[in-house]
């Protein structure tokens, strides 16, 4: 197995394990912010994220782009001259996908200073005395940025190497 290969197999592993956490959390922290909401008893005003609609499509997408084209790397020959699997491809598809994770960490940053007033998540739990059970929310909201940006690093470096070797 050439090395383009594999690093491309190793990239797409990784951006799928990401692009699964980051819909776990936005499913986590989208239950918990109306519990937040309850507990504590202040307006957040409209809770812009609480449906954290772009943070599970993008994240669904990519997981479902990332196990088709690792299965498409892993395939014989055959299989690999697809029109799915051809560096121009790729590249087209991966820059829409390395700029909408910039679009989803961009909009959870905005939105989590937005509802928790730009602090600390550990002042902002003191201050409102937050309850234990949903104290978690304004760590994963920032998880969920973080992992963001990750998966944009991943992919644009990726989509990089794949400009470089045409």
């Amino acid at each position: 197995m050439n090395r383009l290969r594999l690093y491309s197999i190793l990239t797409h592993v990784i951006v799928f394990i990401v692009s699964s956490v980051v819909v776990a959390l936005c499913v986590h922290v989208w239950s918990g912010l109306g519990k937040l909401q309850d507990a504590v008893k202040i307006s957040m005003g409209t809770l812009p994220y609480t449906n954290l609609g772009p943070g599970i499509i993008v994240g669904v997408i990519t997981t479902v782009t990332s196990a088709i084209l690792v299965f498409l790397n892993a395939t014989k020959e055959v299989l690999r001259k697809r029109a799915l699997n051809t560096p121009t491809f790729q590249i087209y598809w991966l820059t829409v996908l390395w700029l909408l994770w910039v679009i989803v960490g961009s909009m959870t940053l905005r939105d989590g200073d937005d509802v928790f007033g730009n602090q600390d998540c550990g002042h902002f739990n003191a201050k409102f005395a937050v309850p234990s059970g949903t104290r978690y929310v304004c760590y994963e909201v920032y998880s969920i940025a973080g992992l963001s940006y990750l998966n944009f690093a991943v992919v644009c470096l990726y989509t990089g190497v794949l400009v470089g070797r045409l």
